[in-house]
């Protein structure tokens, strides 16, 4: 994914994988990832890409939900088909939630439309 949210094109993915085996056998990457503050291989530098770390999701069980999420989760019910919605869209969605304070503005912004 490009900084603005945007899939990367043909030519930049093409890009990144010419320049990955430089990344990986000049130890270049290792180099650029240790000395650059958003641990960026050469590839994704030159091509413009974000770096999205997975992170461990530790699950709480003392989950307090808020009057105002409960209200609105029963304004949605009423509103939206939900039932329409497959297993691998709860996934995405999910998966953007975790992920969305490392994305850029422009680009969460750009993919809350596409989701939404």
């Amino acid at each position: 994914m490009r900084h603005d949210g945007r899939p990367l094109s043909i030519e930049q993915a093409a890009l990144q994988a010419l320049l990955r085996p430089i990344d990986e056998s000049l130890f270049i990457g290792a180099i650029l990832i240790i000395f650059n503050k958003s641990e960026k291989f050469l590839g994704d530098l030159v091509t413009g890409t974000i770096v999205i770390r997975a992170q461990l999701v530790v699950k709480s069980a003392n989950l307090t939900i808020s009057e105002e999420a409960k209200s609105s989760y029963m304004t949605l019910q009423k509103i939206s088909y939900l039932s329409q919605l497959l297993p691998d869209d709860f996934t995405i969605i999910r998966e953007y939630l975790q992920r969305s304070n490392g994305i850029p503005n422009k680009g969460k912004v750009s993919l809350s439309i596409k989701l939404s």
